[in-house]
């Protein structure tokens, strides 16, 4: 970007028609945002599904609902990156706020009841579950961790209940600050890039 030439800053629109093709029934489908700036609204055909504010973070909508009994879903993505006082950084700052889809969207098909987060922190695996559905099933969750040279060194499955639109935050697996397993600590790394 040129420094001494003003780039385009406001709305703008992106439009597509998408086929579904749910792999099965009770299967959720959802649009992941990797980054659109910066205040976003996600529509389907007539219907506005969606709204977020923020350019620098990813966010999901799901838009199963909105997109029932249609082969082919028209999808329309507005974003306005357009100068706001209330948004940071203000038009104070000299910074190029990114306007558009300038991230990857994806296009994910999930369970009914299914993984919104993993989070490990200190050791301790937590999850959260997706369930829209309000469904009150017990699912099983597995926690598969492997060391560099992806042996595994801890495997721990138990069952759960899945409570309300969306379960919270939850130990699947609790250990503390160095996983130990047969007498040997998990060597902490850094995944290799292939």
């Amino acid at each position: 970007m040129d420094p001494d030439e003003a780039y385009y800053q406001g709305p703008g629109w992106y439009r597509t028609h998408v086929e579904v093709v749910n792999p099965s029934l009770n299967i959720r489908t959802l649009l992941h945002f990797e980054g659109a700036g910066q205040k976003t609204e996600v529509w389907v055909g007539q219907k506005r599904v969606a709204r977020h504010v923020g350019g620098y973070d990813e966010w999901t909508v799901d838009i199963t609902d909105a997109a029932a009994g249609q082969k082919s879903v028209p999808i329309a993505i507005f974003c306005d990156n357009s100068r706001d006082l209330e948004m940071i950084p203000s038009s104070l700052s000299d910074f190029s706020l990114y306007g558009g889809l300038y991230r990857y969207v994806n296009w994910r098909y999930v369970p009914a009841i299914s993984l919104e987060r993993v989070h490990v922190r200190d050791g301790i695996v937590s999850a959260r579950l997706y369930n829209p559905g309000g469904l009150q099933k017990e699912v099983d969750v597995e926690v598969h961790i492997s060391d560099p040279d992806r042996e595994a060194v801890v495997f721990d499955d138990e069952k759960t209940k899945a409570v309300g639109r969306r379960a919270g935050d939850r130990a699947v697996q609790d250990r503390c600050s160095a996983v130990v397993v047969a007498g040997q600590a998990v060597a902490l790394f850094l995944p290799r890039h292939v």
